[in-house]
């Protein structure tokens, strides 16, 4: 189901979060509007592209300037080289506190690596498979998660956590990658 893939400093990551407002954090609902096991989420996107069946990545640049976005730079960019890709989405997941995301597969994640940095955590916090064995993942721990596999989340704790996640299209991916700015609303 996953895979410990290397380990990192987060701590000025870590700051730049807390600094987040509610506002911030409520302010890109993509994930909560595409699925219901995300209903118990904040999420902050720095950029993102959905898997489909077209031959293009199309990315949607969100941030790349605030001091999360330039504290996330070095990571990403180290993860990029390990990984002999080009990320199309990194995204960071909250999950409130005492919430559960169900178990469920991401099946249009195939031939992807999503690579899960837990950020802020505590020892109440499990991923957990199908056998229902519960993993604690730890700080700054990068977990290769292979999303096509039954997942779950549970935050048994009076604190949210939050993981960065990052999505590398594996070598045998051969789509094109295209990023974009979303469109003004004015």
């Amino acid at each position: 189901m996953f895979k410990i893939v290397g380990s990192t400093k987060v701590t000025d990551i870590a700051a730049s979060i807390n600094e987040l407002t509610l506002e911030d954090w409520n302010r890109w609902k993509h994930l909560q509007d595409l699925y219901s096991s995300h209903d118990s989420t904040y999420a902050y996107g720095l950029f993102f592209s959905m898997p489909d069946d077209t031959d293009t990545y199309k990315v949607t640049v969100l941030d790349t300037t605030s001091k999360v976005a330039v504290a996330c730079q070095p990571l990403i960019n180290s993860l990029s080289k390990a990984f002999n890709s080009t990320p199309i989405s990194a995204v960071f997941s909250r999950l409130r506190e005492r919430r559960v995301i169900p178990i469920h597969t991401d099946q249009m994640y195939d031939g992807i690596h999503r690579v899960h940095i837990p950020i802020i955590t505590n020892p109440m916090v499990y991923m957990f498979g199908r056998d229902m064995k519960l993993h604690n993942w730890k700080v700054g721990t990068m977990y290769d998660l292979d999303a096509t596999k039954p997942h779950g989340i549970v935050n048994g704790s009076r604190l949210d956590r939050t993981h960065l996640v990052i999505d590398l299209p594996s070598a045998k991916a051969t789509k094109r990658i295209v990023y974009e700015t979303p469109r003004s609303t004015l």
